[in-house]
């Protein structure tokens, strides 16, 4: 004995993938299912299928999903080895920019931890070197004013 069944799901379509039965069902269609064992299968699952022949409502219609938002690259410290580390550790996490996060990623970069004396030592540091860099430049460009008085006159 057949058996109608409605598709009562959130979606817009639904194939049969309980009984094998090959019927697609549109949201709210009814089919008839010839095999009163395949029918059984489907009403086994009442938040999918109905019986057609009896009181039933459609289930509110799925919401779309949420497109996902572009996050930031993240890198996240994880403790290993060393002394001891508390069971409940949680990773420290640094936002970094994407081409930062990929040339980490690509070991184009090391990343470095100091302390905050020696953050402040390698920033001096790179303010001198800043400061003879630019000497030497001023010295190279004014050498090469020099020369091309001095070829200048010559001419």
């Amino acid at each position: 004995m057949s058996k109608n069944i409605v598709y009562i799901g959130n979606r817009d379509l639904k194939e049969d993938n309980v009984a094998a039965t090959g019927l697609v069902w549109k949201r709210g269609e009814k089919h008839q299912v010839e095999d009163e064992k395949k029918a059984a299968m489907l009403l086994a699952h009442p938040t999918v299928w109905a019986d057609a022949d009896k009181p039933f409502e459609l289930l509110p219609v799925a919401p779309e999903p949420t497109p996902l938002q572009p996050s930031e690259p993240t890198v996240q410290v994880v403790p290993q080895g060393g002394g001891k580390v508390d069971l409940h550790w949680e990773p420290i996490v640094f936002t970094v920019p994407a081409e930062t996060f990929d040339k980490v990623r690509d070991k184009e970069l090391e990343l470095v931890f100091m302390s905050p004396e020696d953050a402040e030592t390698f920033k001096e540091w790179k303010a001198n070197r800043a400061r003879q860099e630019a000497q030497a430049k001023r010295m190279r460009d004014a050498k090469a004013a020099k020369s091309g008085l001095e070829s200048a006159k010559a001419a």
